[in-house]
């Protein structure tokens, strides 16, 4: 079985739940779908295909990255923290809301098969791609899955000021490094 943000709504029905809600402004759509994979679909639709751009900015894209090359997990953290901060407000604002929303979703992990590394690889490339697709920036899908995964994991140091998540850091770190750092 798939995951809740692995499997696609019927696409006229999500169709139709994007032009109820961006094009006639009825916000009540969302809650009058009774299908939890159209709406998931309809929401990696509005950040991939209707935002002008990407929701962690092309202008920062290889900040994003370069915030999480270090190998020590507290200064990854801290970069990607302070890169985060240089968002534009609104931008903070939604990525912080939707950052919250993959962390409860994958506090059901069990239930919905969607785990942060699962999460990582949805939200990866519909929150951060650069501006031009090179060769080099389809090697940097990757590192776009581990930076939302972390972003995840991670969301009340980066988003509330709160401790690093002592469950993951061990684990989390060897595997990003290694993941990193293979050439």
């Amino acid at each position: 079985e798939q995951g809740i943000y692995r499997v696609s709504g019927a696409q006229t029905k999500m169709t139709k739940l994007i032009a109820n809600t961006f094009e006639d402004k009825n916000v009540d759509a969302v809650l009058e779908t009774d299908d939890v994979k159209v709406i998931a679909s309809a929401l990696k639709y509005y950040f991939r295909e209707i935002l002008p751009e990407p929701l962690l900015t092309f202008s920062l894209h290889a900040d994003f990255l370069e915030a999480m090359k270090t190998e020590n997990r507290e200064q990854k953290i801290t970069n990607l923290s302070n890169v985060v901060t240089r968002l534009p407000k609104m931008n903070y604002e939604c990525l912080k809301l939707l950052i919250k929303h993959l962390y409860d979703v994958a506090a059901f992990k069990d239930e919905n098969l969607m785990q942060e590394s699962n999460l990582g690889v949805v939200f990866g490339p519909t929150l951060m791609r650069p501006k031009e697709e090179t060769v080099a920036s389809i090697f940097n899908i990757k590192h776009q899955n581990i930076l939302i995964e972390n972003l995840i994991i991670e969301y009340d140091a980066i988003f509330e000021g709160g401790k690093m998540n002592e469950k993951y850091q061990t684990l989390v770190n060897s595997r990003n490094s290694s993941r990193f750092h293979r050439r």
